[in-house]
C-alpha cells in the first residue's frame, strides 16, 4: 500500500494494573516488533495504581529502554482514566493503545501503521468473538453494543475496544473532550475521523487473569450508555411525569369545582334544573372560553403580527393560555367517560405541559450559558469599540436570542453611559435577516439608519467587523485578508469580510459584560488566542509569543485551525521560523479546506518581514506541499 502520510514518531500507551508476572515479558514481544520498523517509538507506562510489584518491573524496564516512560497514578482511577493519562503526555504523530497482558497482539502494530500511512486517521483493532470467553461474557459484550448503537447517536462497532491507532490531528481532538466519565471507543466514533477497522483474534494473556470485574464493566456500559444517549433523561423525564400526574391527580380534582364555581358567580345565576346540570356548566364554561380566545387575539389580528410556536413569535401566545385551558377543560369534561378517565386525561394534559416546560427552561438556561460565554470571548477580543459600528455574525448557537437581542447586550458592555441623546450606537447583524431591510445591500460606504424602538442606528456598512462563534472553538473577528476563501467559515457572514475595518476596534478601555453575565471565566486556550489576536492586530510580537508560551502548555488546545494564525504570525515576526513552519503544518493538517487561507498568511508574512535565507527556506517549506499559488 502506497505511503502517503509517513510517521516519524509513534507512541505506544500500555495501561497496566496488577501485572507484575507478565509486563517483563509483554515488553519484550513488543521490542521484538518494534524494533525491525523504520519508525521511532517510544512507550508510554501508565500504572492504574496497582499494589503488587509491577511498579518496580516498571521502573526496571525503564533502566534499560531509554525510549520508556512510566505514569505512576496515585490510585487505581479505571482503564479509561489511565488511557486518557498516557494520551494526554503524548505529542507523537501518532498513538497506539494496548492493553498490557499480551492479548492485544504486538503482532498487528506494523499493518496498523500501514493503514495510518495510507491516510487512514483512526485504525480500529476489531477483537473477533473468543470462544473462550464464558457465554455470559459473550452474552453481555453483545447486548451492550446493540443496546447502545439502537438508543445513541453514535455507532459503535462490536468487539472494537482499546485497541487502537490514532494520528496527531484526531489526537488533538480527542485532548479536547474533557468529559469526567470516559468511555474512549464512543468518543473516538463520536469525532467521525476517517477510520478503518482491522479484524484480530486474541492472544493469551501472558500471566494472571483479568482485572476488568464485573462491578467494572457495569460502570464502564452506564458510562457508555449516559453519554452517548438521551434516553435515560427521556426516563427520567418520564417518570417524573408520572409521579407529577400522581400528585396533581386530587390537586386538579378540587380546584376544578372552585374555578367553576367562579365562573358560574361571574355569570350571576345559578344553573337552572336540568337533568344533566354538570353538562350545563360545561357549556357555559366552553362559550366563555371561546370568547377569551377571541378577545386575546384582537390585538393581534388588528395589527397583522403573526402568532406562532417558534421563537420570537411564540410570546405572542400567552393571551390565549386562559382560554385555551378552559377550552380542553370543558371538552374534556363534556366527553361522554368515566369521570376517573376525564380526569386521568386532564392530568396528563398537565404533566406533559410541565415536561415540556421543564424542557424549555433546560434549553433557555443553557442558551443563557452560551450567550454569557460569547459576551466575555468578545470583550477579550475587543476591548472597546468605536461608535456607529456594525457587528456582522452567522446566526449564532442561540435558540432563544436573536441579533436585536444580542444588540442590546452590546450596547450594555460598550455603550457610553453619559450618552444625552437616544440613539443607539452598535448594533449586531445577522446577513440573513437584516440585508435587505435595515442593511439595503452589502456594498461599501453604504449609510445604514434603522430604528429599534428605544432608539435610532446610524452607521456605514464601512465602519463595521465580521466575527464567527462556533463552539467549541473560540470566537473570532474575522481577517479581511486572510479568510475570504476559508470554507470553514459560514457564507451568510463570510459575504461580509470585505466590509471588516479592523480600525473600529480599539485597545482601550477594557470594558467588561455587566454583573447579569455573571463573574469572569476561567482563563483557557480561548482568552489567550483571543488577546494574541488582539495584539497581532495592533503588531505587539513580543506580546503574541508571551501568550503563546502559556496557551500552548494548557490541557485545553486550538479547536480551529485558524486559531493558531496569531502564533504563526508572531513567531515569523521574532525570526522563530522553524516554530512558525511546525505550527503552520499542523494547521494545514485538520483540513485541506484551510489551505487557501494559509498561503495568504505566508503571503502576508513574507511581505510585511525582513528578507534572510531562513526566511526564504521556512516559506518554502511551509507553502510547498499546500501547493500554494504565486501573488501576482
Amino acid at each position: 500500500m502506497p505511503e502517503t502520510n509517513p510517521l516519524e514518531t509513534v507512541e505506544i500507551i500500555i495501561p497496566v494494573y496488577h501485572e507484575e508476572a507478565g509486563i517483563g515479558a509483554f515488553h519484550q514481544q513488543l521490542c521484538a516488533v518494534v524494533d525491525g520498523l523504520r519508525n521511532e517509538f517510544r512507550f508510554i507506562y501508565v500504572n492504574d495504581g496497582s499494589s503488587d510489584g509491577t511498579q518496580t518491573q516498571l521502573e526496571s524496564i525503564l533502566a534499560t529502554d531509554e525510549r520508556v516512560r512510566v505514569i505512576e497514578l496515585s490510585r487505581n482511577f479505571g482503564h479509561q482514566a489511565a488511557i486518557t493519562a498516557g494520551l494526554d503526555q503524548s505529542d507523537a504523530d501518532a498513538v497506539i493503545t494496548m492493553d498490557g497482558d499480551g492479548e492485544h497482539p504486538p503482532e498487528m502494530i506494523p499493518e496498523m501503521l500501514a493503514l495510518a500511512e495510507s491516510g487512514y486517521e483512526v485504525v480500529l483493532a476489531q477483537r473477533l468473538e473468543d470462544q473462550q470467553a464464558s457465554w455470559f461474557k459473550r452474552w453481555t459484550s453483545n447486548s451492550f453494543y446493540k443496546l447502545i448503537n439502537r438508543i445513541g447517536d453514535t455507532q459503535i462497532q462490536p468487539g472494537v475496544g482499546d485497541f487502537r491507532l490514532i494520528r496527531r490531528n484526531a489526537l488533538v481532538a480527542l485532548k479536547n473532550l474533557h468529559e469526567y466519565h470516559r468511555f474512549l471507543r464512543g468518543m473516538v466514533a463520536w469525532m467521525g475521523y476517517r477510520t478503518v477497522i482491522l479484524p484480530y483474534s486474541p492472544a493469551k494473556r501472558i500471566a494472571g487473569a483479568s482485572k476488568f470485574s464485573l462491578r467494572k464493566m457495569l460502570k464502564l456500559a452506564m458510562n457508555a450508555i449516559f453519554s452517548f444517549s438521551l434516553v435515560p433523561l427521556y426516563i427520567a423525564i418520564s417518570l417524573g411525569g408520572i409521579f407529577l400526574l400522581l400528585a396533581l391527580a386530587e390537586a386538579i380534582y378540587v380546584l376544578r369545582f372552585w374555578v367553576l364555581g367562579l365562573v358560574m358567580f361571574w355569570l350571576g345565576r345559578q344553573s337552572p334544573p336540568s337533568e344533566k346540570p354538570e353538562c350545563n356548566k360545561y357549556w357555559k364554561s366552553l362559550w366563555i372560553a371561546l370568547s377569551a380566545l377571541l378577545l386575546a387575539g384582537v390585538p393581534f389580528w388588528l395589527t397583522q403580527i403573526p402568532i406562532g410556536l417558534t421563537f420570537p413569535n411564540d410570546r405572542f401566545t400567552l393571551p390565549f393560555i386562559l382560554g385555551v385551558s378552559l377550552f380542553w377543560v370543558s371538552v374534556v369534561m363534556l366527553m361522554p367517560l368515566r369521570r376517573w378517565m376525564q380526569v386521568g386525561v386532564l392530568v396528563l394534559a398537565v404533566a406533559l405541559s410541565a415536561a415540556y416546560q421543564l424542557r424549555m427552561g433546560i434549553q433557555f438556561q443553557r442558551d443563557w450559558e452560551q450567550q454569557t460565554r460569547f459576551f466575555w470571548q468578545i470583550t477579550w477580543r475587543i476591548p472597546a469599540l468605536e461608535e456607529d459600528t456594525i457587528i456582522f455574525a452567522h446566526e449564532l448557537p442561540l435558540q432563544f436570542f436573536s441579533d436585536n437581542s444580542l444588540t442590546g447586550g452590546l450596547n450594555w458592555i460598550y455603550s457610553n453611559t453619559d450618552r444625552q441623546d437616544n440613539t443607539i450606537p452598535y448594533v449586531l447583524y445577522y446577513p440573513t435577516v437584516r440585508v435587505g431591510l435595515a442593511v439595503r445591500a452589502l456594498t461599501p460606504d453604504e449609510p445604514v439608519n434603522q430604528n429599534l424602538l428605544v432608539g435610532d442606528f446610524y452607521g456605514n456598512t464601512s465602519d463595521s467587523i465580521a466575527l464567527v462563534y462556533q463552539p467549541p472553538a473560540c470566537l473570532r473577528v474575522l481577517d479581511p485578508e486572510l479568510e475570504p476563501d476559508n470554507w470553514m467559515v459560514p457564507l451568510q457572514v463570510r459575504e461580509t469580510i470585505h466590509l471588516t475595518d479592523w480600525d473600529v476596534i480599539l485597545p482601550e478601555p477594557q470594558h467588561v459584560p455587566p454583573a447579569i453575565y455573571g463573574s469572569e471565566p476561567t482563563h483557557g486556550w480561548c482568552y489567550y488566542f483571543q488577546k494574541a489576536d488582539l495584539a497581532r492586530q495592533l503588531g505587539d510580537w513580543n506580546e503574541v509569543l508571551r501568550l503563546g508560551e502559556i496557551a500552548f502548555h494548557l490541557d485545553d488546545q486550538p479547536n480551529d485551525p485558524v486559531e493558531r494564525f496569531p502564533f504563526i504570525e508572531g513567531y515569523t515576526h521574532l525570526a522563530l521560523w522553524q516554530e512558525a513552519v511546525e505550527m503552520s503544518a499542523q494547521s494545514a493538517a485538520v483540513s485541506p479546506v484551510i489551505h487557501p487561507a494559509i498561503c495568504r498568511l505566508w503571503d502576508r508574512i513574507e511581505r510585511e518581514t525582513q528578507d534572510s535565507e531562513e526566511k526564504s527556506s521556512a516559506i518554502q517549506r511551509a507553502t510547498e506541499p499546500l501547493q500554494c499559488e504565486a501573488t501576482p
